[in-house]
């Protein structure tokens, strides 16, 4: 996986998905959208020659139930690596710690939301459609993203996501909590 163009990574992503998955193009070594996407459909947002032609890209979580906890261990003193238990999944090496790949399989509960550094291990969670997530092979200066766990996303487990859906429910207001479960 590692040493392939973008395209062809996101390309070989999506085989091993077994779904479409979604991406960003930005524009050379930054970190901005080549345009806005905020709300559109993810077939839409993109041309496939601005998918192919722009160097730095990053995947659009959110969709097929598809969430990114990003530990930023090597950076922030606070945060740590998650526990190996946990570790099972499709896994990107950073600059500033990894990137884990999980599919929640009963759905994104409506009430979740990108948050920073809100659980004991200090990650930041990304399951909005509307954000992208560097990804492996994406080119910005100074960041690498590089493939150290090559296989599909795996089902979150159920007690990483009850960790994250506890800190979810508790700062979100009672009327956009639905009833939630994960099999």
């Amino acid at each position: 996986m590692n040493g392939l163009n973008h395209y062809d990574t996101q390309k070989k992503f999506n085989e091993l998905c077994g779904f479409e998955n979604y991406y960003i193009p930005y524009k050379y070594g930054k970190k901005i959208p080549l345009r806005t996407f905020k709300d559109l459909e993810p077939s839409k947002a993109f041309t496939e020659k601005e998918l192919m032609s722009s160097p730095s890209y990053a995947i659009r979580c959110g969709y097929n139930n598809l969430i990114c906890i990003d530990p930023d261990f090597k950076k922030d003193k606070n945060a740590s690596d998650l526990p190996e238990k946990f570790r099972n999944t499709y896994t990107d090496d950073t600059k500033g710690g990894k990137h884990y790949l999980f599919i929640v399989p009963t759905g994104i509960p409506s009430y979740c939301r990108n948050f920073v550094k809100k659980t004991k291990y200090n990650f930041d969670l990304f399951c909005n459609k509307n954000v992208g997530v560097a990804f492996t092979n994406c080119k910005i200066p100074n960041k690498y993203y590089n493939n150290i766990k090559y296989m599909p996303p795996q089902n979150i487990p159920l007690e990483l996501y009850n960790e994250i859906d506890s800190y979810m429910k508790s700062n979100s207001s009672p009327s956009k909590i639905i009833k939630n479960n994960i099999v």
